[in-house]
Order: C-alpha cells, then structure tokens, then sequence
C-alpha cells in the first residue's frame, strides 16, 4: 500500500526539470475556473486564495513541490484575475447618449464594416457626472474617408451617438461587454460629424505616434492595399485598410 502511495511522487520526481511548462497550464486553468464563476469574488475569497498559494508553496521542499507548484499557480491564476479587475474597474455608460464627445485620441483603427474608428480617453460628455465618467470610449467614423487622419495624442471633438457595450446574445455566445470591460473601455458608438481638433499633440502619446509614424512610413513607400497590409501586420495600426484588405486579414 505505501509504494502504491508513493509511486505518483516518485513519478513527477522522475520528471524534475520538465515540469516548468506545465505552470502555464495550470495558470490558465486558475482564470478558467475564475471565468466560469457565475458570481465576482469578494474580497475575502481572495484572501482565501491566497493563504491557500502559501500553503501550497510550502509544499515544495518535500516530494510533493511538482504539485505545489501547479496548485499554487492554479490559485495564483484565480487571483491575478482578481487583480486585473481591480486595475481595470471603470465606470460603464448607463444607457444611451447623444451628444457632445470630447476626448484624446489613444489609437485609430478600422471596425468590422472597414468604417475608421478612434479610441479616445479622458473623455467628457455633457451631463454626465464626472464619477460615471467612462474612462475611454470608442467611436467610429461614419461616412466619407477622414482626411487628414487623427493622430494618438490630439484632443478632439465631435457630436456622437453612444451606447453601453452590449453583451452577448445568447448563453456561451461571444460577450463583448465583458471584452471591452477588460480593455477599459465604457462606451461604444458611431458619429457622422467631422472630428474637429481642440488641441494639438502635448507629447504623452509617444508610442501611438509611433506606432502611427511607422504606418505612414510603411504606406508611403508601398502604395495601395499592399503598403496598408504591411503596415496593419507590423504596427497593428489598420486605419489604412480598405474593406477588401480587412476582410483578408481576418481571412488569414
């Protein structure tokens, strides 16, 4: 009965030195586990999770550490889940809005209609009070091809129609709300009046700008969808795309 016992640790004994990949997987099934929850955690939960990793940290000076190690990392993936919460939390739109939208562009790319789209932060509506304030919202550019291009780090301004992000459709379809909740962003909506620029770039951007700097570069010495699909590839930045090329990508 004791070697029958003894046998599973003399295994993963075996295997010292092999395991180290196996931690990922056992991360990914902690945030597994902490998104199939039909309930947010509270605090003390978390506090339970994490005397539960120290414990299972202390298991690894004896012949059961492989399996410290992943119960740890399991526990630990739970609670990096709760952290990524707590860094992102930001208010959401109540419901439907109409108005004016002030805000500074974070990033330009393209929506799955090819429509051109901008991400803006420290963003003001009218009448809504500053502790509801979403953080970022995202409004796509309806109509003619906007020239010139925004760039990340100006402030604008336009009249926009936005709406809370919707969730999903049916159960266990595609949740975009609790993707965008994750991307920190707190509305979505659309806008058939030009951006108008309020301010110019103070500098704070520098990665946007030079995400955008490489993708002019790039387009500017490969012309037509070709020199866009190369830029969209290398920066991420999409706002050159036409439909056909998005579609491509996406195909891809």
């Amino acid at each position: 009965m004791r070697a029958l016992v003894a046998a599973p640790f003399e295994a993963l004994e075996a295997r010292r030195g092999r395991l180290l990949p196996f931690l990922a997987v056992a991360m990914g099934i902690g945030i597994g586990v902490w998104f199939a929850l039909p309930w947010e955690p509270g605090l003390q939960v978390y506090a339970a999770l994490a005397g539960g990793a120290g414990r299972c940290l202390a298991l690894v000076r004896t012949r059961a550490a492989p399996l410290g190690w992943f119960a740890a990392f399991v526990l630990l993936g739970a609670l990096a889940c709760g952290l990524r919460v707590a860094v992102v939390g930001a208010p959401m739109l109540a419901g439907d809005y109409y108005g004016p939208v002030t805000g500074r562009v974070v990033e330009v790319d393209r929506s799955q209609s090819g429509a051109l789209r901008v991400t803006l932060d420290r963003v003001w509506l009218s009448d809504v009070a500053p502790e509801a304030m979403p953080h970022q919202v995202r409004v796509s550019l309806q109509g003619d091809r906007v020239e010139p291009e925004p760039v990340p780090g100006e402030v604008v301004m336009t009249t926009a129609f936005l709406s809370p992000p919707g969730g999903a459709v049916e159960p266990g379809s595609f949740d975009f709300r609790q993707m965008a909740f994750f991307e920190g962003l707190g509305a979505v909506g659309y806008t058939r009046v030009p951006l108008m620029l309020w301010e110019e770039d103070a500098g704070e951007q520098a990665v946007g700008r030079l995400r955008a700097h490489l993708s002019a570069g790039i387009r500017a010495r490969i012309e037509g969808d070709a020199g866009a699909f190369a830029a969209g590839v290398l920066t991420g930045e999409r706002s050159g795309l036409y439909d056909e090329a998005v579609e491509a990508m996406r195909d891809y």
